[in-house]
């Protein structure tokens, strides 16, 4: 969980230090992370936060396992590769999660 919780408050600091692009991405992202728990990423208007327990509907839940999650996130796993591959599922709006990929970028 602790590794998790690194890796998202590094890509918080990532994302609000450009918080001009969260505008069109707003919305509730819910993560079940197989090996971590349920968290929400929350952008509204030029801010992300990340809350535990889940507090909102979430436009998308992403389902991954902590290991892909990370892999994604350095390179190494591509998202799309992941999602046809089974290694990530999603529930919701689909082009929600597409906008939160480019933010990952």
């Amino acid at each position: 969980m602790k590794k998790f919780e690194e890796m998202m408050e590094q890509l918080l600091d990532r994302l609000n230090a450009h918080p001009e692009a969260l505008v069109d991405a707003a919305g509730v992202y819910q993560f079940d992370i197989a090996g971590a728990g349920n968290y929400q990423l929350i952008i509204e208007g030029e801010q992300a936060r990340l809350v535990t327990p889940p507090a909102d509907t979430p436009v998308v839940t992403i389902k991954v396992a902590l290991e892909d999650l990370e892999q994604m996130r350095t390179g190494e796993l591509n998202p799309a590769s992941a999602f046809m591959a089974g290694r990530v599922q999603l529930e919701g709006d689909w082009s929600q999660a597409l906008k939160l990929q480019t933010l990952f970028g």
